[in-house]
């Protein structure tokens, strides 16, 4: 019943820059980038947005995220994204 209830949420652009670095989805990456997001955020089950899309195999916005600025060595994470790749 609380399913039915709730608005049906668009499935268009992902939640956080992590999700979109992982779907290679260049243009919610630079949304969440222009609005502030920080680009070493981690997630709960993931490392940082440059992890996600190292793991998925998103060249492009493997690209993207080291152009501005995302570490290829972050401190705290268990598996950089160097070791991934």
């Amino acid at each position: 019943i609380v399913s039915l209830l709730r608005p049906e949420r668009s499935r268009k652009w992902p939640e956080w820059l992590g999700a979109a670095a992982g779907e290679g989805n260049l243009a919610a990456m630079q949304l969440f980038f222009d609005r502030g997001a920080d680009i070493e955020q981690r997630g709960s089950f993931t490392g940082t947005p440059l992890c996600s899309a190292v793991s998925a195999g998103e060249h492009a916005a493997v690209r993207w995220l080291v152009a501005h600025g995302a570490s290829l060595e972050p401190a705290g994470v268990p598996a950089t994204p160097m070791r991934l790749a």
